[in-house]
């Protein structure tokens, strides 16, 4: 709701539907391998927190999360 009220909208109309979220949004990514993929994000402090994602036939699942110490 809170989206279609400042007009956060795919075709801008109040009534359309929000625009889906993006979380790894300026995410710096690369494959590993041709089944291991991952997207790099900072936090406030500049630290990298890494997203593993493996491939699953067709499909991708995030396979771990790798946080600064």
């Amino acid at each position: 709701m809170w989206k279609k009220s400042i007009g956060e909208t795919v075709d801008g109309d109040t009534y359309g539907k929000p625009v889906p979220a993006d979380p790894l949004k300026g995410a710096e990514h690369h494959f590993e391998s041709p089944s291991r993929f991952t997207a790099t994000m900072r936090d406030e402090d500049g630290k990298p927190v890494i997203f593993v994602f493996k491939r699953n036939g067709l499909n991708w699942k995030l396979a771990d999360i790798r946080l600064p110490l």
